[in-house]
């Protein structure tokens, strides 16, 4: 009976059983005996590289916890030390001016030279007193005329001018006798009034009525030489004048 040398790693309840072959008739190859004694069967997948691996992927994988650790916990409530920068000397080149040099002793002073001018002053005429005569004074304005361009040009017109104290709201009545000797009536007349009449060939009179309910009215004719040819002014409500 032969027995095989097994794996230690393996159960050793093997038990011999019988050998086929005679070994000991059977021929012995010298130059080939079998399994070399040094050889250690390993099966498939018994590969110990992968130690080597997974220890050094720990390792790694414990400095990378450690590391974190440190961080959060020196992070809490510390603010993060402010960089310290060193001030960069400065480069630039420095120039020196040197005083300006004292002046001369030997240096004159300029006398200052100062000129004055002398106007001559012009005598001013005396005006002598005038003899002529003052301008004699404008007469003072009828109020009783008509204004400045309202009043009679040619020699035979005349004008009739209503004026006086109007009171608000109160609408004055006129009647007047025009060139032709026929009565016009005007209603609801302002202050003051005014109407340049020329007369025709034979018509020399003329009147003029002026009548309020509770304002003070005047009357007045005039002709082209500003002459009064007839009027009224005791302001009264009721005004009439006739030539």
């Amino acid at each position: 009976m032969v027995g095989y040398r097994g794996d230690s790693r393996y159960s050793n309840d093997y038990e011999p059983h019988d050998d086929p072959y005679n070994s000991e008739t059977a021929p012995q190859y010298t130059e080939y005996s079998g399994l070399d004694e040094d050889f250690e069967y390993r099966p498939p997948g018994s590969n110990e590289n992968w130690k080597w691996v997974a220890s050094i992927a720990g390792a790694v994988f414990a400095i990378a916890v450690i590391a974190t650790a440190v961080v959060l916990s020196g992070g809490n409530g510390k603010p993060p030390a402010a960089a310290v920068t060193a001030p960069v000397p400065s480069l630039t080149p420095v120039t020196t001016t040197p005083p300006p040099p004292p002046p001369s002793a030997t240096s004159s002073a300029k006398p200052s030279t100062t000129t004055v001018t002398s106007t001559p002053v012009q005598e001013t005429p005396t005006a002598e007193p005038s003899t002529e005569a003052p301008p004699p004074e404008p007469p003072p304005s009828n109020p009783m005329l008509p204004p400045e361009g309202q009043r009679p040009i040619t020699p035979a017109a005349f004008a009739y001018y209503v004026t006086g104290n109007q009171t608000p709201g109160d609408l004055l009545t006129i009647t007047y006798t025009d060139g032709n000797g026929v009565t016009r009536t005007v209603l609801g007349a302002s202050l003051p009034w005014t109407m340049i009449v020329t007369p025709s060939p034979g018509i020399t009179g003329g009147s003029i009525t002026a009548t309020s309910f509770a304002s003070q009215v005047n009357c007045s004719i005039t002709n082209s030489a500003n002459q009064m040819l007839a009027v009224q002014s005791n302001n009264g409500i009721i005004a009439r004048c006739a030539k």
